[in-house]
């Protein structure tokens, strides 16, 4: 997302429009370069007379980005040893990020295993590689089957709930369509998504999204 959506318009002390700073501890800065949550003051007397009444909630951010950090570890973890994609080219065409994929029929009449490492060599570009492989369903998968790691990890000493919730993907930034061997296509544009509503203790809510880089979001933390 653009800046211009994401950073504070006014400051969230006085209320004037000319945002002069931002508090460093807890804005979140996503990896395409662009501020998704920020705290904006007009000057740094603001900024020392709001810290009394944001202290708890820039703690508690802070805490937030840090288990999103750790799920999305957890995550490469799991996709760097089991994966069913199987790239052989990628290319980007309008915005669209295209995947052209081998056939796996003669590996599974070779009785191989369908599931196997990730193929980060095959990828010129860390959000390539980042962006398909958010898009790996098996990697989404074993992460289902952690739950209780993630009750463990946004407890109530953080936060006052986590909802997990399922989306309609309708405003792709840069999908994925990977083409088949056989001529078929799929795209993430339009697919299910899911991923979690956060409210903290100082009652912030917050959407924390591990997998999103396969509709070409580059953002682990919003509001």
């Amino acid at each position: 997302m653009p800046n211009s959506v994401t950073m504070s318009l006014r400051c969230s002390y006085c209320g004037e429009r000319d945002i002069d700073r931002i508090c460093g501890d807890c804005c979140v800065l996503g990896e395409n370069g662009h501020y998704t949550v920020t705290k904006g003051y007009c000057s740094i007397r603001c900024q020392a007379a709001d810290w009394p009444n944001h202290r708890e909630a820039c703690k508690a951010l802070n805490l937030l980005k840090r288990t999103a950090m750790i799920m999305f570890t957890l995550f490469l973890v799991a996709e760097d040893q089991a994966s069913c994609l199987n790239p052989t080219s990628c290319y980007d065409a309008e915005d669209v990020f295209m995947i052209r994929e081998q056939s796996q029929l003669l590996e599974a009449m070779q009785v191989k295993y369908f599931v196997h490492p990730y193929p980060r060599h095959k990828f010129a570009t860390r959000r390539r590689d980042w962006m398909l492989g958010t898009s790996d369903q098996i990697a989404r998968d074993l992460m289902d089957q952690i739950y209780p790691l993630k009750v463990w990890l946004w407890n109530d000493l953080l936060c006052e709930s986590v909802e997990e919730v399922s989306i309609l993907v309708k405003n792709t930034y840069h999908p994925i369509v990977r083409s088949k061997s056989n001529g078929r296509r799929q795209s993430t544009a339009l697919r299910p998504h899911k991923l979690f509503r956060v409210t903290l203790k100082t009652g912030d809510k917050y959407a924390v999204d591990i997998t999103g880089g396969r509709f070409g979001w580059d953002e682990w933390v919003v509001r």
